[in-house]
Protein backbone atom coordinates (compact mmCIF):
# COMPACT_ATOMS: atom_id res chain seq x y z
CA UNK A 1 0.00 0.00 0.00
CA UNK A 2 0.99 3.63 -0.18
CA UNK A 3 0.83 6.67 2.10
CA UNK A 4 -1.40 8.44 -0.44
CA UNK A 5 -5.20 8.51 0.03
CA UNK A 6 -7.13 7.04 -2.90
CA UNK A 7 -10.51 5.67 -3.93
CA UNK A 8 -11.44 2.21 -5.15
CA UNK A 9 -14.19 0.71 -7.29
CA UNK A 10 -15.63 -2.76 -6.60
CA UNK A 11 -17.10 -4.57 -9.61
CA UNK A 12 -18.92 -7.80 -8.76
CA UNK A 13 -19.38 -10.69 -11.19
CA UNK A 14 -23.13 -9.97 -11.48
CA UNK A 15 -22.39 -6.44 -12.76
CA UNK A 16 -23.02 -4.60 -9.48
CA UNK A 17 -20.54 -1.73 -9.11
CA UNK A 18 -19.66 0.25 -5.98
CA UNK A 19 -17.76 3.43 -6.88
CA UNK A 20 -15.52 5.88 -5.03
CA UNK A 21 -14.86 3.84 -1.90
CA UNK A 22 -12.39 5.90 0.15
CA UNK A 23 -9.11 4.23 1.14
CA UNK A 24 -6.86 6.22 3.47
CA UNK A 25 -3.11 6.16 2.92
CA UNK A 26 -1.60 3.20 4.81
CA UNK A 27 -5.19 2.31 5.74
CA UNK A 28 -7.46 -0.65 5.21
CA UNK A 29 -11.05 -1.45 4.27
CA UNK A 30 -13.15 -4.47 5.06
CA UNK A 31 -15.79 -5.53 2.57
CA UNK A 32 -18.35 -8.28 3.10
CA UNK A 33 -19.61 -8.99 -0.42
CA UNK A 34 -23.09 -10.24 0.63
CA UNK A 35 -23.74 -6.75 2.04
CA UNK A 36 -23.59 -5.45 -1.54
CA UNK A 37 -24.96 -8.39 -3.56
CA UNK A 38 -27.67 -10.77 -2.34
CA UNK A 39 -26.61 -14.42 -2.16
CA UNK A 40 -23.16 -13.48 -3.46
CA UNK A 41 -21.04 -16.37 -4.69
CA UNK A 42 -18.67 -15.24 -7.40
CA UNK A 43 -15.84 -12.84 -8.05
CA UNK A 44 -15.08 -9.18 -7.47
CA UNK A 45 -12.57 -6.92 -9.18
CA UNK A 46 -11.11 -4.09 -7.08
CA UNK A 47 -9.60 -1.16 -8.99
CA UNK A 48 -7.85 1.60 -7.03
CA UNK A 49 -5.97 4.77 -7.88
CA UNK A 50 -2.89 3.60 -5.93
CA UNK A 51 -1.18 0.21 -5.43
CA UNK A 52 -2.93 -2.00 -2.86
CA UNK A 53 -2.52 -5.38 -1.18
CA UNK A 54 -5.60 -7.60 -1.08
CA UNK A 55 -6.50 -10.24 1.48
CA UNK A 56 -9.70 -12.11 0.81
CA UNK A 57 -11.82 -15.07 1.83
CA UNK A 58 -12.73 -17.40 -0.99
CA UNK A 59 -16.05 -18.45 0.52
CA UNK A 60 -18.33 -17.98 3.50
CA UNK A 61 -19.85 -21.41 3.02
CA UNK A 62 -18.69 -24.17 5.37
CA UNK A 63 -16.95 -27.28 4.09
CA UNK A 64 -15.21 -25.53 1.21
CA UNK A 65 -11.63 -25.99 2.47
CA UNK A 66 -9.16 -23.26 3.38
CA UNK A 67 -10.93 -19.93 2.67
CA UNK A 68 -7.89 -17.62 3.00
CA UNK A 69 -5.69 -16.18 0.28
CA UNK A 70 -3.47 -13.11 -0.17
CA UNK A 71 -2.40 -11.31 -3.33
CA UNK A 72 -0.19 -8.31 -3.94
CA UNK A 73 -0.77 -6.45 -7.18
CA UNK A 74 -2.68 -9.04 -9.17
CA UNK A 75 -3.38 -7.53 -12.58
CA UNK A 76 -5.73 -8.52 -15.36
Amino acid sequence: TTATDTTCTYTFSDGTTVNNVALAGNGSNSVFAPNYVSNFNGSVTVTCGQPIVGIYNLTIFGGAGDPFATNNGVNQ
